[in-house]
């Protein structure tokens, strides 16, 4: 038995809902400075980077999943996980000074940083929920981990996004190592766990997006979470560019529509909640509705 189950388990949320808050903080500073800043490389539109800054932070997902499998199996976790997060310190120096010096490219490779870093992680903090709650409590510990990841999401996505109020940024560049700093001292405090044996065979994504696509059930869900957080991203990286250029309406109103992204998720989760005994297909077609009415009363706000 893991002791101190309950501290490893805080511990654990903690330090993943800092480091989900900063690297979300990153990516939308970086959006916010393409676009309604203006930051310019190579002289191509902020739109574009903006997109571009998603697919980096996401590929090291795809490209180092096996790969981070492996090791999250292999490591000492508690060891493995302190490593982590003294890159992610590392990571958010290097994003305050980027932010410092208005470096776009920088804040770009820093970002690509913490995709890399998020998913080595990934795998290791759910295969070490397991070890840290059992039965019944395992359910409500997989709860906890998805509610706070997400709020952790938004929130730096809206700290991202209210930066440009600062002048000078000095406070996002505090809070993206303050964050950094909480995440590796809250994950010091998590309790020694023993490794599992290394397997002797690795798959590579090949074979693992092979075997996935033969089980119907894993693909409907594959779908379902890539169109949702497909979509969210599109309009994450939009909405800025939206609200200033098509609406005209001031930068301030970004962080307003990000706290109302914010509101109509908190609703969203209240209405599944509410809805749970209703067929999953059911609810799947109702939230699919509300995003495309949505979408289509904002082409004209007026």
């Amino acid at each position: 038995m893991v002791p101190n189950r309950r501290i490893g388990l805080i511990s654990l949320l903690i330090a993943m809902g800092t480091g989900a808050a900063n690297d979300n903080a990153v990516k939308a500073a970086f959006v916010i400075g393409v676009t309604t800043l203006n930051w310019k490389i190579i002289g191509i539109t902020g739109y574009f980077w903006g997109h571009v800054a998603g697919f980096l932070f996401i590929c090291p997902f795809i490209i180092l999943a096996g790969r981070a499998a492996q090791k999250a199996s292999t490591n000492q976790p508690r060891e493995y996980l302190i490593k982590l997060k003294l890159y992610e310190i590392l990571l958010a120096i290097g994003a305050s000074v980027a932010l410092f010096f208005e470096s776009p490219i920088g804040l770009l490779f820093v970002l690509t940083g913490f995709g890399i870093q998020s998913a080595y992680i990934g795998p290791l903090k759910y295969s070490l929920l397991p070890k840290i709650a059992s039965g019944t409590n395992l359910l409500s510990a997989n709860a906890w981990m998805e509610s706070i990841t997400f709020v952790a999401i938004l929130i730096g996505t809206i700290i991202g996004t209210d930066w440009i109020h600062a002048n000078p940024p000095k406070l996002l560049a505090f809070t993206w190592i303050t964050f950094a700093v909480i995440g590796f001292l809250s994950i010091i405090q998590f309790p020694e766990i023993v490794p599992e044996k290394q397997s002797a065979h690795v798959q590579s994504l090949p074979e693992l997006i092979h075997e996935q696509r033969r089980d119907p059930a894993i693909m409907s869900s594959i779908w379902m979470i890539s169109a949702f957080w497909g979509t969210g991203s599109v309009w994450l990286i939009s909405l800025p560019q939206l609200a200033t250029e098509h609406w005209s309406l001031s930068s301030q109103s970004v962080t307003q529509l990000m706290g109302l992204f914010v509101i109509g998720i908190a609703i969203g989760a209240g209405l599944g909640v509410a809805a749970r005994k209703k067929p999953i297909i059911k609810r799947i077609r109702f939230g699919a509705f509300t995003l495309a009415f949505g979408s289509f009363i904002s082409m004209y706000p007026d």
